[in-house]
């Protein structure tokens, strides 16, 4: 298939089937804190309301599900409260998100089951798209993990269980199971 119209390379995003919200938000809460399984419902309510990391989660889910205009109304108190901007995109289950402050995900960046976001991580396209046109967008492998401060940039593929240091500019695609350290991946 080419690279152009490979479902999976472009901001579209692969069609694949949607799970619910709630479905979502108990996978991303049982990454978190294992033990999540035998809590009560009230527990799970306030763990969503004390934890600042779910907090974060359950803040990117409903951006990254609300459909059309809903992600507009969102936009606000991200970019007020957190300095944050999040686009509609593709994420898999179990996310772990440290902090969304100073986050950017570009519009149809595609993430894998159990990724793991740190702050001030900035994943999306290198340059906006002309009229008209779609850019490929970063795709993350699960089980990734991206540290502090990392971009993330243009159509690259971030394979499986890989390691984005703290700092990291990625401009190329990253084999499965790599560590990349700053200035070694441009």
């Amino acid at each position: 298939m080419d690279e152009a119209t490979d479902p999976a390379r472009s901001c579209a995003g692969p069609a694949a089937e949607r799970s619910g919200l709630g479905s979502l938000l108990l996978s991303d809460l049982r990454a978190r804190h294992p033990n999540a399984r035998r809590w009560k419902r009230l527990r799970v309510v306030v763990t969503f309301l004390r934890d600042p990391a779910m907090r974060a989660v359950l803040v990117f889910r409903i951006v990254s599900t609300s459909p059309g205009r809903g992600v507009l109304w969102w936009r606000t108190p991200l970019i007020w409260l957190w300095r944050s901007e999040i686009y509609r995109c593709e994420v898999g289950e179990s996310l772990q998100i440290d902090g969304l402050h100073g986050t950017i995900i570009a519009h149809g960046v595609v993430m894998g089951v159990g990724v793991h976001l740190q702050r001030g991580v900035s994943i999306g396209t290198a340059r906006a798209p002309e009229p008209g046109t779609m850019l490929r967008c970063p795709v993350l492998g699960d089980r990734v993990t991206v540290e502090s401060g990392a971009v993330i940039g243009g159509p690259i593929t971030v394979g499986d269980g890989a390691r984005i240091g703290r700092g990291s500019v990625i401009s190329r695609d990253v084999p499965p199971g790599a560590h990349v350290l700053p200035g070694s991946y441009r």
